[in-house]
């Protein structure tokens, strides 16, 4: 809980305000600039058949959408530090959260112009995670109810880097309708800022508040019909973000522990991405290849409308986000508190059980196999 007389706090929720305003409101104005720069020069997102929109829109809205974060981030945090309200967080593994971002942006950047292949992509995802978990920003134990802390010693910077790359991979699939990524990106940040404001935690705040705001302003473009894509830089950018939130106040060592809350508001891109790759791997496919399996792809063939999708998944994802705020704030005792979590899990693992089989006995009787060709290179609109 933020601490301090009546007046500094009211200062600091102004400033904190400012934040998510001027994120919004510069990628409000960017987002139309980098559009009319992308039909400019036919910096497009051409349809083929594995994806469903039609027409030529560009799919670079990811860059407004980092520079409109960073503007906030930076701003927030200079007010902040001369209001000597920060915590000193060590420069090293911000530096580090730093170079991964620009990095993982980057990558997804380049992917937009010139396609790279699943196994490269997958590879630069890993230095980025790496360059964040060797800082000292990983995962350093498992926290067993009962029984203590188990350190994982020489599995730290491995398992960090898997959810790291696991949750950009997560959000970068689960973009494959107007407004479907920045949405569920949008509640899950909101989510973490209230439980880092809960918690003290105004770096992870600042920084979750930034994105929540840079989304709203893009969220104006990208809701159905959008007038421009986030592209892989931009759900590139989501998930390393997402994944990176809960170690930003520590700038150290934190247990698995730490990770509940953040997948728990991530969960349905998490899910569906793990589905995705049990499912190649059963089918002897590549984990890159693409498919109509995904949830969006299952929703609307048991006849939901985009928008109806979007309702129904968002209203998904702010249930779990009431879940983890109130167990963050009402529950006492790790074993309750995995339990309330697990609850949710359970729930939302049945729902999605229950619509993949509708589905599934949907395309017997039509014979349809689902998969497409091979999706190497990554990107919004294919699965």
């Amino acid at each position: 809980m933020m601490t301090g007389d009546a007046s500094q706090n009211a200062v600091l929720w102004a400033v904190l305000a400012a934040v998510v305003v001027v994120a919004w409101l510069a990628n409000g104005l960017l987002t139309p600039l980098v559009t009319r720069l992308a039909h400019r020069y036919k910096w497009y997102d051409i349809p083929d058949s594995r994806k469903l929109h039609t027409g030529l829109i560009p799919r670079i809205g990811g860059l407004a959408m980092f520079v409109s974060m960073a503007l906030a981030t930076v701003l927030g945090f200079a007010v902040l530090t001369l209001m000597d309200r920060l915590a000193l967080t060590p420069a090293g593994p911000l530096a580090a959260a730093a170079v991964g971002v620009a990095m993982i942006f980057g990558v997804g950047l380049y992917d937009d112009f010139v396609p790279l292949r699943a196994r490269t992509k997958l590879f630069l995802q890993m230095i980025a995670a790496t360059i964040v978990a060797a800082s000292g920003m990983r995962v350093d134990s498992i926290a067993i109810p009962l029984l203590g802390d188990l350190h994982l010693g020489g599995m730290a910077v491995p398992l960090t880097v898997f959810w790291i790359v696991g949750m950009t991979n997560s959000v970068n699939l689960i973009d494959g309708i107007d407004g479907l990524a920045g949405g569920i990106s949008a509640i899950a940040a909101a989510g973490m800022a209230i439980i880092a404001l809960l918690q003290g935690q105004l770096l992870t705040a600042l920084v979750a508040l930034a994105l929540c705001g840079a989304l709203g302003g893009f969220l104006i473009y990208n809701l159905p019909p959008a007038s421009i894509f986030m592209g892989d830089s931009g759900s590139h950018l989501l998930g390393f973000a997402l994944a990176i939130l809960p170690f930003l106040d520590i700038g150290g060592a934190a247990t698995l522990g730490t990770l509940v809350v953040p997948a728990t508001l991530v969960l349905i891109p998490i899910v569906d991405c793990g589905a995705a790759t049990l499912r190649r791997l059963r089918q002897r496919r590549s984990v890159g290849s693409a498919d109509t399996e995904h949830i969006h792809y299952v929703l609307r063939a048991l006849g939901m409308s985009d928008r109806k999708i979007l309702v129904a998944v968002y209203s998904v994802c702010g249930y779990l986000a009431v879940v983890a705020v109130t167990s963050t704030v009402l529950v006492r005792g790790a074993a309750v508190y995995l339990f309330m979590f697990m609850v949710s899990w359970a729930g939302v693992l049945l729902a999605y059980g229950i619509l993949v089989t509708l589905h599934a006995h949907r395309k017997q009787r039509r014979g349809d196999s689902g998969f497409q060709s091979d999706a190497g290179s990554g990107g919004p609109r294919q699965a």
